[in-house]
């Protein structure tokens, strides 16, 4: 009896803890606290894999040319270089614009555009406001293996039986699909074309711009058409600037579009619901229709 009673306090401290977190975190996104308070109910946390070397770069830096000739605001983006270095030192790299973390502010306007942003799904179909809070570690840690794969680097041979075998046999399948997609077996015919779809690309499109990117460095790449999608406005207008720093070869084509997964009435709650059935019709659909075009 004493023991039930432990355990159901302790479940009801831990219930504390995490609500009390919680309301916290949401306070810090009102505020635009950045501060790291070690808070592990927080996605701050976890720092990430490092799969890409990112780093913020001088405003004033070269960033070539491109179709916005306007500076965008200094107090509202940073330049970012991303880079990834093969075993062999083989460097990809390139630059995106990317969200200002914000600072402290409790001024009326600043207060008023982060509400806004956190009840921006009211206004954008359903579609929240997550792309632009920050470039996502799952979508700098894509990028880096997808140029792993187009760089044709080898696992470290570990021994492995059963189920990580199986993984692993798995993942070299689709490492060598990728290469087969993206690569031609003549570079002086390059008729054959890949397209790439990425879908919720976010503010930056890391993986998507990687691959265009890399075709600067790997002749034996396809021409490429590109199209980096996103359900909120915000990205896409942002994809658009980042793509135009991208220095690929001439025959690299890179579009920017919106795009929400599902347009039935039901499309704003159905585009946030992965695990839903008609979700996943709705994604497959999606897919059949970029293959056949």
């Amino acid at each position: 009896m004493t023991g039930t009673k432990e355990q159901e306090d302790l479940l009801a401290s831990q219930k504390r803890e995490r609500v009390k977190a919680r309301w916290g975190m949401l306070r810090q996104a009102l505020l635009g606290s950045t501060q790291n308070n070690n808070n592990k109910h927080s996605m701050n946390s976890f720092s990430g894999f490092h799969v890409l070397d990112r780093t913020i770069i001088q405003d004033d830096v070269d960033i070539g040319a491109r179709e916005e000739k306007e500076a965008p605001p200094p107090q509202q983006w940073d330049f970012v270089q991303n880079a990834y270095t093969s075993k062999d030192e083989k460097k990809i790299q390139f630059i995106t614009r990317e969200v200002r973390q914000q600072h402290h502010s409790t001024s009326e306007s600043s207060m008023k555009s982060r509400v806004d942003a956190l009840l921006s799904h009211r206004i954008n179909n359903g579609v929240d406001n997550t792309g632009n809070v920050r470039v996502w570690d799952a979508e700098a840690t894509l990028a880096g293996f997808l140029l792993s794969a187009l760089l044709t680097e080898e696992f470290i041979e570990v021994d492995t039986t059963g189920t990580e075998a199986e993984d692993l046999t798995k993942l070299e399948d689709l490492r060598s699909r990728i290469k087969s997609a993206l690569l031609t077996n003549d570079e002086g015919c390059r008729l054959e074309k890949c397209n790439i779809l990425e879908l919720g690309a976010g503010q930056a499109g890391l993986a998507g711009l990687a691959l265009a990117e890399a075709t600067s460095s790997v002749s034996a790449m396809k021409p490429i058409e590109l199209f980096l999608t996103d359900g909120h406005p915000k990205c896409v207008e942002n994809n658009r600037y980042c793509a135009g720093l991208i220095r690929g070869r001439d025959d690299v084509n890179i579009h920017t579009k919106l795009l929400l997964w599902d347009s039935s009435d039901k499309g704003a709650e159905e585009c946030r619901c992965i695990n839903r059935e008609s979700h996943k019709s709705n994604m497959l659909e999606l897919d059949q229709s970029f293959l056949d075009n």
